[in-house]
């Protein structure tokens, strides 16, 4: 029995039968700067620098995943932008795939937690019909490198 082939086909399936129920032509996994103007700010401040992305994947991955840096103006902006709450959480991913081989909020020095619950995300682009989402901010003591996450 060949593993590996029905996977590949199984996978192939639920692609196709996610584009068909969320009504996407394309299941293109976004740049990280595009990720970073539809979730967090658009235009891109020139202080941002995007180091990794994960768009989300419908049906396996309903979250984007971003670390990035900024200075302390874009933050400032950041957190203007909602009424963030702060929370407790490392921010652990025990999601597989390459998101785990970079999303480590854990690491940063003086880390907070930062979250808030909306209805506002039709602007996201997003591959599912529900607009809500909480969004996580982790962010370290400096404010210069964060991690920001969007799950629907």
């Amino acid at each position: 029995m060949n593993f590996g082939r029905k996977r590949n086909a199984f996978l192939a399936v639920a692609l196709a039968f996610g584009t068909t129920i969320t009504g996407c032509e394309s299941l293109e996994p976004r740049s990280g700067q595009e990720l970073f103007q539809a979730v967090v700010q658009s235009p891109i401040p020139t202080s941002v620098e995007v180091l990794h992305s994960q768009d989300e994947v419908p049906l396996f991955d309903p979250a984007i995943w971003l670390h990035f840096t900024i200075d302390a103006e874009v933050y400032e902006q950041i957190q203007s932008q909602y009424p963030w709450e702060r929370s407790t959480g490392d921010g652990k991913s025990n999601m597989p795939g390459p998101v785990v081989q970079w999303w480590k909020p854990e690491k940063l020095e003086n880390v907070s937690r930062y979250q808030v619950y909306t209805e506002d995300c039709s602007r996201y682009q997003v591959y599912t019909e529900d607009c809500r989402c909480t969004k996580q901010l982790w962010i370290n003591g400096s404010h210069e490198e964060a991690f920001f996450k969007v799950s629907f």
